[in-house]
């Protein structure tokens, strides 16, 4: 679908989800780079770019990487706090996941 329509952001939105279900985390990345960059206004491109962090701070955490898992958490916060501000009524990724992250960072709290 790209090639039929290289402007659409959820075409690489969904490609980027796809690798991170993979466990292809940096590949990933420019996925979603390249949909924020055609969304960047976009509340669901902003949430799902949070999922994506949160998906490596996932990785990290079950990598013993509690540091870095708690830098990449924050890091999704940022993400949907963005999304919530241009929909929040909507937006049950933000809201979900916000939250969900907000509990990970109490329990990693007390890891080091």
């Amino acid at each position: 679908t790209q090639a039929l329509n290289p402007y659409f952001a959820l075409n690489y939105l969904r490609w980027g989800m796809t690798l991170d279900f993979e466990r292809k985390f940096e590949a990933a990345k420019p996925f979603m780079e390249k949909a924020n960059h055609l969304d960047p206004n976009g509340y669901f491109v902003l949430a799902h770019v949070g999922w994506h962090w949160v998906q490596l701070a996932s990785h990290e955490e079950r990598q013993g990487q509690y540091a870095k898992a708690r830098e990449y958490y924050h890091e999704s916060i940022k993400w949907f706090d963005q999304s919530q501000l241009l929909n929040y009524d909507q937006n049950t990724v933000g809201r979900r996941y916000k939250e969900i992250v907000k509990q990970r960072l109490v329990e990693l709290g007390e890891k080091k």
